[in-house]
């Protein structure tokens, strides 16, 4: 089993939220510091569940965090790799601050406008 914690700025409230990571080999959850979370589940001979929880999405939408399309297949895709050994555990938080660092990127260089400030 892997826990650790990433940071995420949060426009809605101005400061870096904690979420809670755990992997273990049946499952992935993420915790925000609201309590709202997301798992995904791995599944024999299919591709791994998100399920029982909100939605990253979801989650993250709450802290008007603005996340790639795609996020839900990369955090699959960093937990699989870990979960098969294909990445150890240092490997795993490496590449998981990457996905935050750009994530944050995106969040804090979100349009500022009059036009946005309702929007975000």
């Amino acid at each position: 089993m892997l826990n650790f914690s990433v940071s995420l700025y949060s426009p809605r409230w101005g400061h870096e939220d904690e979420y809670l990571i755990e992997f273990s080999q049946e499952a992935m959850q993420i915790e925000a510091s609201n309590g709202k979370r997301t798992k995904c589940v791995y599944v024999e001979k299919q591709d791994p569940k998100w399920t029982g929880y909100e939605t990253i999405f979801s989650v993250l939408s709450n802290d008007s965090i603005a996340a790639p399309a795609n996020l839900d297949k990369l955090l699959i895709y960093i937990w699989m790799e870990w979960r098969d050994g294909g990445i150890n555990d240092e490997q795993a938080r490496e590449e998981f601050q990457a996905l935050v660092d750009w994530i944050n990127t995106i969040t804090e260089n979100k349009p500022r406008t009059e036009f946005w400030k309702g929007y975000f």
